[in-house]
This record gives structure tokens, C-alpha cells and sequence, in this order.
């Protein structure tokens, strides 16, 4: 079961997610993202902090999210994700794709250091 919170911080939507993400988790929270998008926002941050598993289909939908707010010049950045969730980005090589920060202060500068 995945467990999901919206927070708007300034022009930012933190959606933070925990618990596990297989394909219904997925859909729901694309719906919520999607809601933020239909909201004007096009900047949204992951925290994945207590995250403790993402499916194939989780990947998917974050891909497809990724693309829809490129071309409204917007953002998706993840932050903490842990180790073993960090692990499954570096396999499929989706960490060269996705901005992945340790603090949700350097995902809103764009600024890993």
C-alpha cells in the first residue's frame, strides 16, 4: 500500500510517497501529479524517503510524468531516495535520466552539492 501527501511550497508540488508502488499505487499517484498539472503546477518533487519498493510500473508512470512536464518547461526531481531504491534507478539507468537530490533544498535550487 502506498501512502500519499501533497504539499505546495511556493510554485512546487512535494509529493511524498511512502510504502510500496506497484501498478494500482502507480495510477494513483499519476492521478495526483496529474491533478497538480491540471492545477497550473509543472514543477513536482518526489520525496521517496520511505519509499520501500517501486515496480516496473511505478518507473513507467515517472517516465511518462517526466515527459508531460518537459514540454510544459517544467520539472521532476526525486529526492532520498533509499539505498535499495536508489539501486533500481542506477540498474535500469534511469539515475542518468532522472534529477535524484538528497535534500528537498537542493531539488528546488537543481543543485546536487
Amino acid at each position: 500500500m502506498l501512502e500519499l501527501k501533497v504539499e505546495h511550497k511556493k510554485d512546487i508540488a512535494l509529493v511524498k510517497v511512502s510504502g510500496k508502488l506497484f501498478q494500482e499505487e502507480a495510477t494513483r499517484l499519476e492521478e495526483a501529479i496529474s491533478r497538480e498539472i491540471a492545477g497550473g503546477r509543472s514543477k513536482i518533487i518526489i520525496d521517496m524517503t520511505y519509499l520501500n519498493f517501486i515496480s516496473s510500473d511505478g518507473l513507467s508512470m515517472l517516465l511518462e510524468i517526466r515527459l508531460r512536464l518537459q514540454r510544459k518547461d517544467g520539472f521532476i526531481r526525486l529526492v532520498c531516495p533509499p539505498e535499495l531504491i536508489y539501486e533500481v534507478f542506477q540498474r535500469t539507468k534511469l539515475n542518468k535520466i532522472f534529477q535524484i537530490f538528497e535534500t528537498f533544498d537542493q531539488a528546488v535550487d537543481g543543485d546536487p552539492s
